[in-house]
């Protein structure tokens, strides 16, 4: 991802038309819209805007699971784990 190498302009320009696409009609609360939605945590994450991060990878999550899609719930439980130690708590 584009986050990851450091253009997080691009990284969110594109998650945020992920979002839009998953978004309309019949794709909302899919598994698809659950993977933008993580797209978008990391973003916010690479940019220590952590409250918002929170918020779109617990939907990512919800999103993921209630489409049985392993790879997003991962990825989502993956990046709260982050924001938990980015706070200082490792529990």
């Amino acid at each position: 991802m584009k986050a990851v190498l450091g253009s997080l302009d691009e990284a969110e320009e594109l998650a945020q038309r992920c979002l839009e696409v998953a978004e309309k009609g019949q794709n909302r609360e899919t598994p698809v819209s659950g993977t933008a939605h993580v797209a978008m945590a990391q973003v916010l994450y690479e940019r220590d805007e952590l409250g918002d991060a929170e918020r779109f990878l617990e939907e990512g999550v919800r999103r993921g699971k209630r489409g049985g899609e392993v790879k997003i719930v991962a990825a989502g439980y993956i990046g709260l784990a982050r924001i938990a130690m980015a706070r200082g708590r490792s529990d």
